[in-house]
């Protein structure tokens, strides 16, 4: 009967150990399982902030493409007024030399007056 007491604790012994052995099992799954948590949490977080990063540089495209837009519009309209200049300032400078040279008429100064060099030089100032 002995002996077959002291197998039995053996037995319980040898359980023992296993269950010791499988809950260590456990409890190293357990790490394992927490360590992979707080990896998902990490990529989780690198996600938002790359996501935080991405919405950032669409307003700043938003935001420039804005400035292009503006800036678009301002070259157009400085472009009518262009056109618009190149319409009328011929006839601006038709009107002057018919009044340089009625003004030289009623003055009877000849060609080379200094009025006319000054008018002339004054338009050529303005129109470039």
């Amino acid at each position: 009967m002995t002996e077959v007491f002291l197998t039995l604790t053996e037995v319980f012994l040898t359980l023992t150990d296993v269950f010791l052995t499988l809950t260590d099992v456990f409890l190293t799954l357990t790490e394992v399982f927490l360590t992979l948590t707080e990896v998902f949490l990490t990529l989780t977080e690198v996600f938002l902030t790359l996501t935080k990063v991405f919405l950032t540089l669409t307003e700043v495209f938003l935001t420039l493409t804005e400035v292009f837009l503006t800036l678009t519009e301002v070259f157009l309209t400085l472009t009518e007024v262009f056109l618009t200049l190149t319409e009328v300032l011929p006839y601006f400078f038709l009107s002057c030399k018919a009044n340089a040279r009625v003004k030289l008429a009623k003055t009877v100064h000849g060609p080379h007056s200094s009025i006319l060099v000054v008018i002339c030089v004054v338009l050529c100032i303005v129109c470039v």
